[in-house]
């Protein structure tokens, strides 16, 4: 997912929940979980830890509420 961003035009996010009673993930060990899933540094990802994911009817993530959700 990307962010809009004035120097980038978007930044790359990742977008986490936090079960309960578990402690917010790190953001350096998260920049490096991802680096190593897509192969390549990602040095501009933004992690933004959220409350629930919000779905859509048909129960996929929907992409544009959490935008707007993290935009404010």
């Amino acid at each position: 997912m990307g962010l809009p961003d004035a120097a980038l035009g978007q930044r790359p996010a990742a977008c986490v929940t936090v079960r309960a009673g578990a402690s917010p993930p790190d953001h350096d060990e998260l920049v490096e979980a991802v680096a190593r899933g897509v192969g390549r540094p990602v040095p501009a990802l933004a992690v933004v830890v959220v409350e629930a994911m919000p779905m859509t009817p048909t129960g996929k993530i929907s992409k544009a509420r959490l935008v707007a959700s993290i935009e404010g």
